[in-house]
């Protein structure tokens, strides 16, 4: 039986892994992703910027037969020599003296995480098609081929389709890494996983920060619960810790937001520029409200319905201090 169903009433928000697991959408994902755990085929993780791609990848591993072996990640598009992914024997390449391992012999025995494969070289995409399909690789300068003893896990935040058809991925490739497709929801499509989210943030700062807060106000979890997040948990997140940061007492209100939230919300919210993250909005509104008051700090509260000392943290989170008075 699944440990997320087995350890957990349905509707009670949990940590898997080190996720915060809450709507039955993530639960269905993750009672899936533990049974594909058992098996060694590879699997795509397909998922915007921020939904807990890596997180679930761990977990998938921890899972797995190879729990005890070695979990490596590869950042594929910083990958620019085929010495990181293959290694290589000391002297075949110039400035390396001595052999070095690529991440296919560091992750022997264990799993392979590919953070956005699409942005792999195509020399490189080949060389990763050959460990899927024959099971080796060659490093630079090696006179034989190495077995590959490695569970691969790939994550994208674009559909490898999209990627096919834009010439950024091969599609022999793309058929051998999707064989086990899953796909996280964005924070905004998890039913109740916000509020769940949101609390569990708060636990995690309640812990290391002088400041304790108790609980959020209805206000605070309407917006949460409309707002898009278009950087999903990852936003979410910042939005808590800067909360801490500007605010004080025991509940999170509405004035200790970013002010994409404070104040003429349905009208932000509705017309949120596509790619902005909170913080980035929050410090073009207090540039805005700076602009109209002439920077004076006292109308600029009043233009965006906070208190002075609210806005003097937000100033300061934002380095803006010096453009007011």
């Amino acid at each position: 039986m699944s440990a997320v169903i087995q350890l957990h009433a349905p509707n009670q928000p949990t940590m898997v892994h080190n996720m915060v697991v809450a709507s039955p959408a993530m639960r269905s994902l993750l009672s899936t992703a533990e049974r594909v755990a058992q098996s060694s085929l590879p699997i795509l993780l397909r998922g915007a910027a921020g939904t807990g791609k890596e997180l679930l990848a761990r977990a998938i591993h921890k899972w797995s037969k190879r729990a005890n072996a070695p979990f490596q990640k590869i950042h594929c598009a910083t990958i620019t020599s085929p010495v990181e992914l293959l290694g290589a024997v000391g002297g075949a390449v110039p400035g390396i003296e001595r052999s070095r391992s690529g991440k296919f012999a560091l992750a022997e025995g264990g799993t392979l995480y590919l953070d956005e494969v699409g942005d792999l070289s195509m020399a490189l995409q080949a060389q990763l098609l050959r460990v899927l399909e024959d099971r080796s690789y060659m490093p630079v300068g090696a006179g034989k081929a190495r077995w590959a003893d490695i569970r691969l896990i790939a994550g994208s935040r674009h559909s490898l389709e999209q990627l096919v058809q834009q010439g950024k991925l091969r599609d022999d490739l793309m058929y051998r890494i999707q064989v086990l497709p899953l796909e996280l929801p964005e924070l905004v499509l998890r039913d109740g996983g916000v509020h769940a989210l949101a609390m569990h943030f708060i636990d995690k700062n309640n812990r290391r920060d002088e400041r304790q807060i108790e609980g959020i106000s209805d206000a605070v979890l309407d917006l949460f619960n409309r707002y898009r997040w278009p950087a999903n948990i990852r936003e979410l997140q910042n939005v808590i810790e800067y909360a801490f940061a500007v605010g004080d007492g025991a509940e999170l209100t509405i004035d200790e937001l970013p002010s994409t939230f404070s104040k003429d919300s349905e009208q932000t919210l509705s017309t949120q520029p596509s790619g902005l993250t909170l913080d980035q909005l929050d410090r073009r509104r207090l540039l805005s409200a700076l602009s109209q008051s002439g920077g004076r700090r006292s109308e600029a509260a009043e233009i965006l319905g906070v208190s002075r000392t609210t806005l003097w943290r937000k100033l300061r989170h934002h380095n803006l201090l010096s453009q007011s008075a």
